[in-house]
């Protein structure tokens, strides 16, 4: 299934718990999700802008997701996209964490990504049947197969150390050199010809 939109930024218009927001975009038919906790800065207009992510925008360009700067099959979205100074409350964080599902699920990515611990987390709890714990070190670049979606989850890239970039540029290329879909095609149960693909 297809996302029918040309949309490239908050193609659902979600709007969270807060004035100032960087909303997802990139690619809405995209087969990997790259997923923040929430906005440093007030004024990137997307994820990747943020400085923080810097090192991690070279391994993303040398594996093909990334083409000119521009998102080539990848999605960028926040856990939290809302900027402000100070943690957020537990009640505007669950809101904004229902709307990021909701985007999670209608984008349809095949790979998720999340970078740092809080969205290393987010992710193992919810899409996936690994017990989250502070452990993103230790599983940095490895690929989680025991749920929907494959999981890679990504160190803070201003805490990688010598070896955290090869180490994610290795798995990815890996992942694109197969298929990664995991589709079962189950067209033998509907009348007519054609497949009818689900995971």
């Amino acid at each position: 299934m297809k996302v029918i939109t040309d949309r490239t930024r908050n193609p659902f218009g979600f709007s969270p718990p807060c004035e100032e927001f960087i909303p997802g975009s990139g690619d809405p038919n995209a087969d990997f999700h790259l997923i923040g906790d929430r906005p440093s800065e007030p004024t990137a207009t997307a994820l990747l802008e943020d400085e923080r992510f810097e090192p991690l925008r070279a391994v993303l360009e040398a594996v093909g997701l990334l083409n000119g700067g521009a998102p080539g099959g990848l999605y960028t979205s926040y856990l939290y996209p809302c900027y402000q100074n100070g943690e957020p409350t537990p009640a505007t964080r669950e809101a904004a964490e229902a709307l990021f599902d909701a985007e999670l699920r209608a984008i349809t990515a095949h790979v998720l990504l999340p970078v740092g611990e809080a969205a290393i987390e987010y992710a193992l709890r919810n899409y996936s049947s690994i017990a989250p714990g502070e452990q993103s070190a230790a599983i940095h670049g490895t690929e989680i197969t025991n749920g929907s979606w494959i999981i890679v989850p990504i160190r803070d890239p201003t805490v990688w150390e010598p070896g955290d970039a090869e180490t994610l540029e290795a798995t990815l290329q890996s992942l694109r050199s197969f298929d990664y879909r995991r589709e079962s095609d189950l067209g033998r149960h509907v009348t007519g010809p054609g497949s009818y693909r689900v995971r």
